[in-house]
């Protein structure tokens, strides 16, 4: 019978047998993980990794550079307690390991926590703070890949006066484009746009749109229309279909500078796109109130009546539409009589 069978009816001890006869003829790749994962479904039904921790250390032996063994052990030794082999195997086999990362980040604060004597991660968070440590800042930043740790600790290097540290963590962190990214979200959304813009030119990527679009907004929002508009037009010209706040804010500029031809233009290209949007509408619209062209704007708004966000416009079309009435209703009777004079008929 097989360990799968065994373990399904929970004679633990028969499948621990079958399990240590079979890694005597286990012989392959697949043998072996197929092997250890069963130990491992073993270990978690009846609470004891020891197993687990035989059979991979046998799988490792055959295989020495396999890392999912090596994974296997790993979490094998963390089990049992054996933190600091758990960490000298991750650290050599797992450290650049992008599958193994969650794993290895697990048994190096473990380790970390462990040194500086709690093993409580939280408790560990809560002292390393407390105790301004700009080291292990660092150090647990460089490990885990992640910049937070690495900003407090140059933070802590220059309240220290140790600018040559603070430097040295700061050109590293200038090599992480992923993270210079981040940093100009964080630093939009903080309305610290001139850092924004700074951080976006050094990253220089001309093929992302995200970043065109948020380069481009945080020149409009600051206030620089020229830069704002070249950015937009980048993207209005190879990402057409991104984002309809490129054609609304292009329109909003070409309004700006009384283009108003231009304005309906993006305005009517962003409809094709986007398949008559609503707020697109509404601006376009707007643009057709403003340089009095009543029947568009009338058109536009008899498809949204009865939506909130067009009844002042509604309103403001039907008091102009009324004066319109009103005064070629008046020309009318003039243009009558003055026995239909050319001029008024003209006017």
């Amino acid at each position: 019978m097989g360990i799968d069978f065994y373990i399904d009816k929970k004679k633990f001890a028969d499948a621990k047998k079958a399990m240590l006869f079979s890694s005597y003829y286990a012989n392959t790749e697949f043998k072996w993980l197929a092997l250890a994962k069963r130990a491992k479904l073993w270990a978690l039904n009846t609470g004891d990794y020891h197993l687990m921790g035989e059979i991979v250390n046998l799988g490792v032996k055959v295989l020495p550079g396999n890392l999912k063994l090596r994974a296997l052990e790993v979490y094998s030794k963390l089990k049992i307690g054996l933190l600091k082999d758990a960490y000298r195997i991750a650290n050599e086999y797992l450290l650049n390991s992008e599958e193994y990362q969650g794993l290895y980040d697990e048994v190096f604060i473990k380790n970390l926590s462990s040194d500086n004597g709690i093993l409580d991660f939280n408790k560990f968070i809560d002292k390393i703070y407390k105790e301004k440590d700009a080291r292990i800042f660092e150090e647990i930043g460089l490990n885990l890949k992640n910049n937070a740790f690495l900003i407090n600790a140059m933070l802590l290097y220059i309240e220290k006066k140790n600018i040559d540290s603070a430097k040295r963590i700061l050109f590293r962190i200038k090599e992480d484009k992923s993270f210079l990214k981040e940093l100009a979200y964080i630093s939009y959304n903080l309305n610290d746009l001139d850092y924004t813009i700074s951080n976006l030119k050094s990253i220089k990527n001309e093929e992302d749109p995200t970043l065109l679009f948020l380069l481009a907004d945080a020149y409009f929002k600051k206030g620089d229309i020229k830069n704002a508009k070249n950015e937009y037009l980048k993207l209005y010209t190879r990402f057409p279909d991104y984002n309809v706040l490129v054609y609304l804010n292009l329109a909003l500029i070409a309004n700006s500078e009384n283009d108003y031809k231009r304005a309906i233009s993006y305005l009517n290209k962003a409809n094709e796109v986007f398949k008559d949007n609503k707020i697109i509408n509404y601006y376009l619209a707007n643009i057709y109130f403003g340089i009095k062209n009543y029947f568009k704007a009338n058109e536009i708004i008899a498809n949204y009546k009865e939506d909130p966000l067009f009844f002042k416009l509604y309103f403001a079309l039907n008091y102009a539409n009324s004066k319109y009435e009103a005064k070629k209703s008046y020309l009318w009777r003039l243009f009558y009589k003055t026995e239909y004079n050319s001029s008024i008929a003209q006017f």
